[in-house]
């Protein structure tokens, strides 16, 4: 199995501050939490019942910044559009 570069190691500290950015500019955000995970597949995923936003640690490292702030946003659309919206608005 081969190894992905880290490439990009700054993205975690960017995405840790671009998450309480939004936090300040989205009051919906406010009670829920954002964290990385050990997903190889999926970059992203908002969990309504746990109320928290995860995003791939690996994926994070590999891509370049403007991939994982994508991603945080689409999640972000994803709690402001509501349960049960899916990507129909997002």
């Amino acid at each position: 199995m081969s190894k992905i570069k880290t490439t990009y190691p700054e993205n975690l500290e960017k995405a840790a501050q671009f998450w309480k950015e939004q936090q300040s500019k989205f009051p919906e955000l406010n009670n829920w939490d954002f964290k990385f995970d050990n997903a190889k597949i999926r970059f992203g995923v908002c969990r309504y019942s746990k109320k928290e936003i995860t995003v791939s640690l690996l994926l994070s490292v590999s891509n370049e910044w403007k991939h994982v702030e994508d991603v945080i946003l689409h999640e972000i659309a994803h709690v402001l559009a509501g349960t049960g919206n899916g990507h129909n608005w997002v």
